[in-house]
């Protein structure tokens, strides 16, 4: 992981403060805004996008409870960034509901996009 972006000079480098960063200035739009893009419900409430709970508690309350307060203690999570919410969805088992639809979609994409595919019976 230290060789991901060279040799570390004399600073650091944030994964996901960059990631976040790239994804403002290409102008992704907002986690409720791309969960409704791909058909899956807005979160109306912060609790809402991740309320796995691991021996009778919530598995990421206060990493949710964190970022509600960045975010200026809104009730919903309207304005928050897609990765930001999309790393919170993540359960014990994988990637949380957003991004596994969303990395679903790209395998989709790239597959029927791809005319020398095997299943494909149209490619001669």
């Amino acid at each position: 992981m230290e060789h991901l972006f060279g040799p570390l000079e004399f600073s650091r480098r944030d994964l996901v403060a960059i990631n976040i960063q790239r994804a403002r200035d290409h102008g992704l739009p907002d986690y409720n805004t791309v969960r409704e893009a791909y058909g899956l419900p807005r979160r109306h409430a912060w609790e809402e996008i991740n309320n796995f709970t691991l021996n009778d508690t919530l598995y990421m309350k206060e990493p949710i409870e964190n970022l509600r307060r960045v975010y200026g203690n809104t009730s919903k999570p309207d304005n928050v960034d897609l990765f930001s919410a999309g790393l919170l969805e993540t359960t014990p088992n994988g990637v949380g509901e957003t991004f596994r639809t969303i990395i679903l979609d790209q395998f989709l994409r790239i597959r029927h996009g791809d005319r020398f595919w095997f299943e494909n019976t149209n490619n001669g």
